[in-house]
């Protein structure tokens, strides 16, 4: 059975003004997870960016580009020299930065957990060559003690145990 196309059209979607709030914070927080850390414009970012857009426009008119004085409606601010749409200081620090700051605080704790893990998991193993043929389950299972280890130390302590060792320098000779 051949399926028949889906004609392009315009979508419309029935939200209510809470609805709408909860959907502006997602996008926010999208948009900054993809561009946030970019060095140069990804041109993968530009559809979502746009599409940001013409949502802040639609909550614009729907009363969130206003100066109510209520940090819950306030929520962007209309650039004439770039035409386009900024979230306000307000929402920029609010409810979604809240959710960002908690997720780049896992993150970084997960992933400094598992980096270290999975780096002493390849010298454990005799080197990445070793490590790589090492079965899936032994691989995680040695990352996985590796990781649990660290875990439980950055839980304890934080990073104030944490130090880069260097090697001893050599000796100075005078000449």
């Amino acid at each position: 059975m051949v399926k028949k196309p889906i004609p392009r059209k315009e979508i419309e979607i029935r939200v209510n003004r809470e609805e709408l709030r909860r959907l502006l914070h997602m996008v926010y927080i999208g948009t900054w997870v993809m561009t946030a850390h970019a060095r140069n414009d990804d041109p993968r970012a530009a559809p979502y960016e746009e599409l940001e857009q013409r949502l802040y426009a639609v909550a614009a008119r729907h009363g969130f580009a206003g100066e109510t004085g209520n940090p819950a409606d306030d929520l962007l601010d209309y650039d004439e020299e770039f035409k386009q749409y900024f979230p306000t200081r307000d929402f920029d620090e609010g409810e979604a930065r809240a959710f960002l700051d908690e997720y780049n605080d896992d993150t970084f704790w997960d992933e400094l957990a598992y980096r270290l893990a999975e780096r002493d998991a390849v010298q454990e193993a005799g080197g990445l060559e070793r490590y790589a043929a090492l079965p899936v389950t032994e691989r995680m299972e040695l990352t996985g003690d590796f990781e649990a280890l660290y875990t439980g130390e950055f839980d304890e302590n934080g990073l104030d145990n944490v130090r880069i060792v260097r090697p001893p320098s050599p000796p100075h000779t005078v000449h």
